[in-house]
């Protein structure tokens, strides 16, 4: 089972102001891999990846829907 998970161990600048950017930490079977081999092993590309974890920031870990539903 694989997991994408944010790391929060700097949520904060040196100066005091709130990260834009977060991290991320992609483990396989309780293994840390990186982000080329978790690409690998569930045959993504880099944008569809970055859509996920941009839906994950937004919305939580819920499915996505297309638009046109409703």
């Amino acid at each position: 089972m694989s997991d994408i998970s944010q790391n929060l161990k700097n949520e904060i600048t040196q100066r005091g102001k709130k990260r834009q950017c977060c991290d991320y930490d992609l483990t396989h079977m309780g293994e840390t891999i990186c982000k080329t081999t978790f690409m690998a092993v569930y045959d993504v590309g880099k944008h569809a990846l970055q859509n996920i974890i941009k839906h994950v920031q937004e919305n939580g870990v819920v499915p996505r829907q297309h638009m046109n539903t409703g």
